[in-house]
């Protein structure tokens, strides 16, 4: 780029080489709610310097906060920002493995509606068979799983006509 000043006649020219700078696309994605206890992994593909202070292509975290990364080459520096947060998983507990009596059944609650391993979708679910009970409950980013085994025992036989037989030579 030249610059030519015109003063009282006098012509001056002054010059200087302009370098441009091809700068990366430094995007981090927009912001992220984790369940709390996993992790996320920044990962913007190219060599930056992180928040935390260290240098890396790549920051994990399991923390809420914000978090920037920046990249500089030549004096010029492109930098991006994001907002992580937690989210607490539904509790759910659905009870211990269980024994039913044959003929009875037992009803399992969820505290919000889930998907039942029979892909039926609700917040109860009643099992009657001998069977393993699943529950998956997604919340936000969470997704929980509870898991029973419900067990049948058979109702004793009775042989009525031995009972019939000795209860009438009881009577006789």
């Amino acid at each position: 780029v030249s610059v030519t000043v015109l003063e009282a006649g006098c012509a001056n020219t002054a010059s200087v080489q302009v370098n441009q700078v091809n700068l990366p696309n430094l995007d981090l994605g927009p912001d992220q709610s984790i369940c709390a206890g996993s992790t996320t992994t920044l990962n913007p593909a190219i060599l930056c310097n992180w928040s935390n202070g260290t240098i890396d292509f790549d920051f994990t975290t399991s923390t809420a906060g914000t978090y920037w990364a920046s990249y500089t080459t030549s004096g010029c520096s492109v930098a991006d920002t994001i907002e992580i947060t937690t989210v607490a998983p539904p509790l759910i507990e659905l009870v211990p493995d269980v024994t039913i009596c044959e003929g009875e059944s037992i009803t399992f609650q969820l505290p919000l509606s889930g998907i039942w391993q029979d892909g039926s979708v609700g917040v109860s679910y009643t099992a009657d068979t001998q069977e393993q009970v699943i529950a998956t409950v997604t919340a936000g980013p969470c997704l929980v799983q509870d898991v029973v085994m419900v067990s049948v025992l058979s109702a004793p036989a009775i042989r009525s006509e031995e009972h019939t037989s000795e209860l009438q030579s009881r009577v006789d």
